[in-house]
């Protein structure tokens, strides 16, 4: 695949090729390449379009049987680890599908009939495109309107689907306090503990794993929580989504809805997690925000449990 830089935005950001996205996506990058990636994707959303058309063209290569046998190991390792990628698999299989089989009919003619001299044009690409211009128009028409209901489908796809939510339980604030006791037929007022995390865990984007652990001190029971506090590389005025994900990729908690909290000048976005989730080993963090209703790439976060 041929460069396409693309410095918008970008100041002195090292531009990436789309064979240098290619093996971002698939896990096969340097460490300086990897990082480069990540950092373009929380900053310019021209970088963003140009991710999600390597990941079509991926999905299209994966399907059509066009990879490697090493490429095809990564991509099903590192490649297929959300919803969307999945789907965008699965058009492309559909396609290849309805493809495979448009090509494989051939019409059963007798050898003297119409239909058996016109058949080996048909077979014949070149040829018949030659002589048949019209024809030639209507499949590209054909294919260009397959590729729009390919990019719709994709575009109307839900890209986070938050089951599971956690959310952070918040203190109370003081009841009423009155000059005389209250009726007897007026129900109390209740009241609600706030919670203790057995654990805080302040995360920086982009931070080492090896500097970022927690470990307990005694087994975490059902009502433990850890409490992440995710520092934003900048503030926007958005909401966030946040996936707890294990060191193979698998989702173990999610979080919607999300308004980061300000403290110093410094943005963060808090979130409590049920301390039964985390056993020992490494653990990322995908954050996302929405502005407007798009999703983008927030920092990915990772942190380790001894």
């Amino acid at each position: 695949m041929g460069d396409q830089n693309n410095n918008s935005g970008t100041g002195a950001l090292t531009p990436l090729s789309d064979e240098t996205i290619r093996r971002c996506l698939l896990g096969a990058a340097l460490p300086n390449e990897q990082a480069s990636f990540e950092e373009r994707l929380l900053v310019d959303d021209d970088f963003e379009k140009r991710v999600r058309l390597v990941e079509f063209e991926l999905a299209d290569d994966y399907s059509f049987e066009r990879l490697g046998a090493v490429d095809r190991e990564l991509f099903a390792n590192n490649f297929l680890v959300t919803e969307d990628r999945d789907r965008k698999v699965a058009v492309s299989k559909a396609l290849r599908r309805s493809l495979s089989t448009a090509a494989d009919r051939s019409p059963v003619t007798s050898p003297t009939s119409p239909a058996s001299k016109l058949w080996p044009r048909l077979k014949s690409p070149a040829l018949f495109f030659s002589n048949y211009p019209v024809a030639r128009m209507a499949i590209a028409g054909f294919a260009l309107l397959l590729l729009g209901v390919f990019i719709w489908l994709v575009w109307k796809s839900p890209r986070v689907q938050p089951p599971e939510l956690v959310k952070r339980q918040a203190t109370p604030s003081p009841g009423r306090e009155y000059a005389h006791p209250p009726s007897s037929q007026t129900p109390p007022t209740p009241t609600t503990t706030p919670i203790t995390p057995v654990g805080i865990l302040v995360l920086q984007f982009g931070g080492q794993t090896e500097e970022q652990q927690i470990q307990f001190a005694t087994a975490p029971s059902e009502t433990d929580i850890v409490r992440f506090e995710l520092v934003l590389v900048s503030h926007q005025i958005a909401t966030y989504q946040a996936e707890l994900l294990s060191a193979a990729g698998d989702r173990i908690a999610g979080i919607a809805d999300v308004k980061p909290v300000v403290e110093n000048e410094h943005a963060k976005v808090v979130w409590d997690v049920p301390a039964q989730h985390l056993k020992p080993g490494d653990y990322q963090i995908e954050l996302r925000r929405v502005v407007e209703g798009q999703t983008q790439a927030a920092g990915r976060y990772s942190f380790r449990v001894k």
